[in-house]
């Protein structure tokens, strides 16, 4: 674990308060962490001599975003939001995105691409009417995304209530040792989890 934690951290600086606020980088920070605490979880890309950054992306991420009955209203619109967010970063760094929608079982799919705005589309039209929420079976297709050499970000936006947490635990313990997974759990308008 000790080295898997020093390789998602190499070509960055600890990034705290009083840095320049461009100087964050959020999706980096995130995928190290489930919260931004500064000087504790936050990075910064660590410049070279050359003025070049060292480490700018994560290689390839993958959204898994929960459609089901369950995520209307608030919930759909945070887990939007949040995707959104992850897109700009990825885009800002040149990382492909996939994305991954489910339900009762998967109801969309993009593989990793930089064609941002289709991603970007096929979020907004999401309407919380895919039935119940069934996870591993997103997580199956997730995985296809990553070869086992690559690098990147697996990010799962859910309500949590999903019925298959054997299933799903099971699919986590297959990730590939160079793909770090972030699950963000809303539930009420304050709450993430």
């Amino acid at each position: 674990a000790g080295q898997h934690k020093s390789r998602r951290q190499e070509g960055y600086e600890r990034w705290t308060e009083g840095d320049r606020l461009r100087d964050l980088d959020a999706l980096a920070s995130l995928q190290r962490a489930g919260m931004l605490l500064p000087g504790v979880t936050t990075l910064s890309p660590q410049s070279r001599p050359d003025g070049q950054q060292e480490n700018a992306g994560c290689g390839r991420v993958c959204l898994v975003i929960d459609d089901s009955g369950s995520t209307t209203g608030k919930t759909l619109r945070r887990e939007q939001e949040s995707a959104f967010a992850v897109i700009a970063a990825a885009r800002r760094l040149g990382d492909p995105v996939g994305l991954v929608v489910f339900g009762s079982s998967v109801t969309s799919s993009i593989t990793p691409t930089t064609k941002y705005d289709k991603l970007e589309r096929t979020i907004a039209g999401l309407s919380s009417s895919s039935g119940g929420t069934k996870l591993a079976p997103a997580l199956s297709k997730a995985l296809e995304y990553f070869p086992q050499t690559l690098q990147g970000a697996l990010m799962v936006m859910t309500d949590a209530r999903f019925a298959d947490r054997d299933a799903v635990t099971s699919k986590l313990n297959a990730l590939p040792e160079g793909v770090t997974c972030t699950v963000f759990c809303f539930g009420e308008e304050t709450s993430i989890r």
